[in-house]
C-alpha cells in the first residue's frame, strides 16, 4: 500500500496511513493545536460515525462545527451560496466492494490560480466522497512542470508542481495525460510532470515517451479484484500525439486501442476505458467519433466508458447491458461565466467478485461549482434537479434504455444507474 502525502490543517479530519505492525493502516486523523492528536482505523471510523445511522447526527454535529470554527476551510470568508457540508462517505457498503470514483477534466489556471494563492481547497467539498473510495480517478488536463516551451495553440495551461498536493490531499490515486492540454509546453514538460506524478505518488497513463508507453494502462489490485484503466484521447496538433518514435500523448488510435483493450479484457476482472473525445460544448456525442468507436470498445470487452472534453453533459447509454457516459463535464476546471459547463456528475463504481462473476452497480453523483471560487460541490436543491434533467433529455436521442434510481441510504443526492431492458 503506498503512503499518501497528506498535508494537514489545524482543526481537520483527514484520511491518512499509519504504520502498526509493519504494515499499512489507513485511518482518519484528527489535527489539534499540538499536532496530530488522534488516529482512528478507516473501517471503525465509519461503521461508528460517518456511516453509521446512531452516529449520523453526532457527526454531523462535529462537521458543522468545525466547519463553523474554521471557516469551511475557506477562512472564515461568508459565500454567497449555501455552502454544503463535507460527507465522508455516501452509503455503506460491504467490506469485500471495490469503489471507484471517477470524474472529469481538472484544470488550475486561470480564476482557480486566486483560488489556491488563498489557500483554498478546490476539492474541499467533495474529497470526503473521493478519500473514502478505494480508487479515484481524474483526467489531469493542464501541464505540470518549470521547464518546456510553450506550443501554438488557442490556450496553453501550466502549473506549478506544487498543485499536486491538492489532488493527493483529495485521494486522487490515478490522472490520465490522455488530452490536448499535457503537450502545451512540449515534451520536454510533458516528462517533467510524469515525474511530478511520481514524486507525489499518483499513477498515471496516456502519455509517454513514445506510443507503446503513453497507451500503457495502470493496473490497480484491490481486494482481490484486478481493474484495468486505459486512458486515449484527443489531441491537437497532430505532432503532439505519440508515436512509435515521438513522445506525446496516447492519441485516439482506434485500430490501435480496440486490440488492446481485446488483449487486456482477459487480464483483469474489470476494465475501464476513460477517454478524451468529442466537440467542446456540442451536446450530442459524434455518431463517428464518439458513438461507433464506443460501440467498438464495449465489443472488445471495456465494462464501462466515462468520457470528457466537451465541458458538458452528454448522453448516458447503456450498450450491451455495459454504460457509455459520453461526457461527465468538468470537475475541477476554472469555468463560470459559461452557463452549460457548470452541471457535472461524478461516477462511482462498485465492483466486486460474486459466485456468479464480476458484481457490479454504477451510481451518479451530480456536481456543480461555487460562483466565485470555482470550488466543486455537490449539487443540492434547483442544481440537482438540473443535472437530472439535463441527463435524461439529452439521452433520449440515444434511445434511452435506463433509470436512475435514488439511493436511499446516501447522505447527498446519489442515483444508482439501471438498464431498463432484459
Amino acid at each position: 500500500m503506498r503512503e499518501k502525502a497528506f498535508f494537514i490543517e489545524e482543526g481537520s479530519l483527514w484520511r491518512g496511513e499509519a504504520k502498526k505492525g509493519g504494515r499499512g493502516w489507513r485511518g482518519y486523523l484528527w489535527h489539534g493545536k499540538k499536532g496530530v492528536s488522534g488516529f482512528l482505523p478507516r473501517k471503525k471510523f465509519l461503521s461508528r460515525f460517518a456511516c453509521n445511522p446512531l452516529g449520523k447526527e453526532f457527526f454531523v454535529f462535529c462537521v458543522g462545527l468545525i466547519l463553523v470554527s474554521c471557516g469551511g476551510g475557506e477562512k472564515g470568508v461568508l459565500q454567497s451560496e449555501r455552502l454544503p457540508t463535507e460527507p465522508l462517505c455516501l452509503y455503506k457498503r460491504p467490506d469485500d466492494v471495490v469503489r471507484i470514483f471517477i470524474a472529469g477534466d481538472v484544470n488550475f489556471s486561470w480564476g482557480l490560480e486566486k483560488t489556491l494563492e488563498e489557500g483554498r481547497d478546490p476539492f474541499f467539498f467533495v474529497r470526503g466522497v473521493m478519500r473514502e473510495a478505494d480508487l479515484a480517478l481524474v483526467n489531469l488536463e493542464t501541464t505540470v512542470a518549470t521547464n518546456g516551451s510553450p506550443q501554438t495553440k488557442t490556450h496553453v495551461f501550466r502549473s506549478p508542481p506544487e498543485v499536486l498536493h491538492w489532488l493527493t490531499n483529495a485521494g486522487v490515486d490515478v490522472v490520465s495525460l490522455a488530452n490536448n492540454h499535457a503537450m502545451d509546453y512540449g515534451a520536454e514538460a510533458l516528462l517533467e510532470m510524469r515525474e511530478h506524478l511520481r514524486q507525489y505518488g499518483i499513477r498515471f497513463a496516456g502519455a509517454g515517451k513514445n506510443w507503446e508507453e503513453a497507451i500503457q494502462p495502470v493496473i490497480v489490485t484491490q481486494k482481490g479484484m484486478t481493474v484495468g484503466i486505459v486512458c486515449a484521447g484527443f489531441q491537437k496538433p497532430e505532432h503532439l500525439v505519440a508515436t512509435e518514435k515521438r513522445p506525446g500523448t496516447a492519441g485516439l488510435r482506434w485500430k490501435k486501442i480496440v486490440p488492446m483493450v481485446k488483449k487486456l479484457r482477459r487480464e483483469v476482472d474489470y476494465l475501464i476505458f476513460f477517454v478524451h473525445w468529442g466537440w467542446e460544448y456540442v451536446v450530442s456525442p459524434l455518431e463517428k467519433e464518439q458513438v461507433s468507436n464506443a460501440y467498438a470498445v464495449i465489443e472488445a470487452g471495456a465494462d464501462v466508458i466515462v468520457g470528457h472534453h466537451p465541458h458538458i453533459l452528454q448522453a448516458i447509454e447503456v450498450y450491451r447491458g455495459r454504460p457509455i457516459l459520453y461526457s461527465v463535464g468538468n470537475f475541477v476546471f476554472p469555468q463560470w461565466n459559461i452557463a452549460q459547463a457548470r452541471p457535472a456528475l461524478a461516477v462511482v463504481l462498485d465492483v466486486s467478485k460474486g459466485k456468479n462473476g464480476i458484481e457490479k452497480r454504477v451510481y451518479l453523483l451530480p456536481l456543480y461549482r461555487l460562483s466565485h471560487t470555482l470550488q466543486v460541490v455537490i449539487a443540492s436543491g434547483q442544481e440537482v434537479h438540473e443535472v437530472w434533467e439535463l441527463v435524461h433529455q439529452r439521452s433520449l436521442e440515444r434511445g434511452k434504455t435506463w433509470r436512475l434510481v435514488p439511493e436511499k441510504q446516501s447522505w447527498v443526492p446519489f442515483w444508482r444507474l439501471e438498464s431498463s431492458t432484459p
